[in-house]
């Protein structure tokens, strides 16, 4: 029997971005003793620091007629009808106050002299005005604060730990089995309540505007406990990734928030405007799955920039407009040898997945004692995501699970049976020996290389039956190879290549998720495009759920709460 040190805490969350310190700090304030754990710096790594220009919130500053059910009505329609409108209603009802608290904690939004919040309109898929702003970089101040303060409460959070199992019985989750990358040592967590805020898995795609740890760990560790995952066809693409050159590509510049100052909209090689071409009533700046998809037609109709994008022209604004909408932005890109006098490349980019785990209105799945919120939750967007929504996504249901987290625990930790806690020690250890023992193999970055290709080809922007069985064949025969995967180093100290073989397992299972929910979904519905059903069906006014069942993922379907 192996040695393991083990640790117990009444809420034990897990990720370590927005919407994990936003419930750290909810279920302290409830008076629970709470640990984050995180497999990169706590409090530092993850997607909510690259958050750029957008967080919805119904204040009404910019347009009175702005209000949290204008908010809602426009989430229920970018998502086509497939958000649960419930969880729906409480993001935009909810959404001021999470920028108010954040405010409290010492977050400096912009204002007016008067003191009302300056908002912004990024497209046509928000009505009003409706995101506040710090500059045009919200996401690394909220979580310098964020960090900062859950130090001053003395909240413990733990770096470089990368959770690999859930423990579960009988329906219940008891806590977590995972690797310190810093020691090599195996950890126990039990726990009260155990939240996933894990984040996405946009490294599933060749491109991604995402760092590259987003990697769908949370997702497979729900799935794989036994809870419950929903819409998860649903992957939103972004049209203003950078492309060139290669220092910058993947880097976002929101160029939407300056079209209204005047500047050209994105044009083809052909110096062409073309955006209107593909989008209901010529709209020049729709929602983001619109713009993707506009871009892919023009590179496939062979009007594309030459690294496969279309143009944006920064200098068709003066630069004082550049300095003073998006400062940071615009001197990061220079940094990275952007030369903003001349047209710019951009294109599309994998960036986040709207479907996750089934969670109820205080982000319960369907396992008792199991918490998920953050991207890694599913319900709230639907079949797309409005730009702004993820941030107050993660502060309005952070609150919410780190509560109910609280609550659930309400000071008891549970544990298994010391026999059954030594069981899922030893069958992680013996995964990881596996990889390390083995000297001959595909190494985890071939084969995530591969992985990557696979979903970029087949399961991104535009879809079809043909290319998705031809993804859902090359994703199972790639899976095949990965017990043969093998890492340069014996060592389990900070070995990037045990780390990779790890997160690839979860990256594959995922991928074919992703593909048969796909292939399951005919028609064409918001970030879902298929052109052999190019048309949106109301034979699919649905959510199709997922399973784990004996021989792999179970499908089914709901009719969505909307269409009911």
């Amino acid at each position: 029997m192996s040695l393991y040190q083990c640790i117990s805490t009444e809420v034990l969350i897990i990720g370590s971005g927005g919407a994990a310190l936003r419930a750290a700090l909810a279920a302290q304030e409830k008076g629970a003793e709470v640990l984050v754990v995180s497999k990169g710096i706590a409090g530092r790594c993850g997607v909510t620091p690259t958050a750029l220009t957008g967080y919805q919130a119904a204040f009404g500053h910019a347009d009175p007629r702005d209000t949290p059910e204008v908010h809602f009505m426009d989430t229920m329609r970018n998502g086509c009808w497939l958000s649960d409108p419930r969880l729906a209603r409480i993001l935009a009802e909810e959404s001021p106050s999470s920028v108010l608290y954040l405010e409290k904690l010492g977050v400096r939004f912009q204002k007016t002299q008067d003191g009302r919040f300056i908002q912004k309109r990024l497209d046509e898929s928000q009505s009003y005005p409706r995101s506040v702003r710090i500059g045009d970089s919200l996401g690394l101040p909220i979580m310098t604060r964020l960090a900062a303060v859950v130090r001053q409460r003395g909240i413990r959070m733990m770096s470089d730990m990368l959770i690999t199992r859930l423990l579960v019985r009988d329906g219940r989750a008891f806590g977590a089995v995972g690797l310190n990358l810093a020691t090599g040592e195996l950890m126990l967590f039990r726990a009260g309540a155990v939240i996933l805020a894990t984040g996405g898995a946009a490294s599933l795609y060749a491109l991604s505007s995402n760092p590259p740890e987003s990697t769908g760990d949370g997702y497979m560790l729900a799935y794989r406990a036994g809870a419950r995952l929903i819409d998860m066809e649903f992957f939103l693409f972004l049209g203003h990734a950078v492309l060139y050159p290669e220092s910058a590509r993947g880097v976002l510049y929101p160029f939407q928030y300056l079209l209204g100052l005047g500047a050209r909209p994105l044009y083809n090689a052909e110096g062409r405007c073309f955006i209107g071409d593909y989008t209901p009533e010529g709209v020049t700046n729709p929602s983001r799955d619109l713009y993707a998809r506009a871009i892919h037609w023009e590179v496939m109709a062979g009007r594309g920039s030459e690294h496969g994008g279309a143009y944006f022209d920064p200098f068709s604004l003066p630069r004082d407009v550049l300095d003073r909408e998006l400062p940071s932005q615009t001197k990061f890109l220079e940094s990275l040898g952007v030369d903003l006098t001349k047209p710019m490349e951009v294109g599309v980019a994998g960036h986040f997945l709207c479907g996750g785990v089934s969670i109820d209105e205080w982000c319960r799945t369907s396992l008792d004692r199991l918490f998920a919120v953050g991207e890694v939750a599913g319900g709230v967007h639907g079949g797309a995501r409005i730009g702004g929504n993820a941030l107050a996504e993660l502060f309005v249901f952070g609150r919410r699970a780190g509560e109910a987290a609280a609550a659930t625990a309400a000071g008891a930790i549970a544990a298994l049976p010391e026999t059954e806690e030594h069981e899922a020690v030893d069958a992680e250890r013996s995964r990881f020996e596996a990889v390390l023992k083995r000297s001959d193999g595909p190494r985890p970055g071939e084969l995530r290389s591969r992985l990557q290709n696979i979903m970029w080809r087949h399961v991104s922007v535009i879809r079809s039956r043909m290319g998705l069985e031809k993804a859902l064949s090359a994703i199972a025969a790639l899976q095949k190879e990965l017990p043969d995967m093998w890492a340069a180093s014996s060592s389990r100290v900070f070995n990037l290549d045990l780390m990779a073989a790890l997160e690839l397992e979860n990256m594959a299972e995922l991928a074919g998720i992703i593909a048969q929910a796909a292939h399951m979904r005919e028609e064409s519905r918001a970030g879902h495009f298929r052109e052999d059903f190019p048309e949106r069906s109301r034979d699919w006014d649905c959510n199709i759920l997922v399973d784990r069942g004996a021989d792999g993922p179970s499908f089914s379907r709901k009719t969505a709460a909307a269409a009911e």
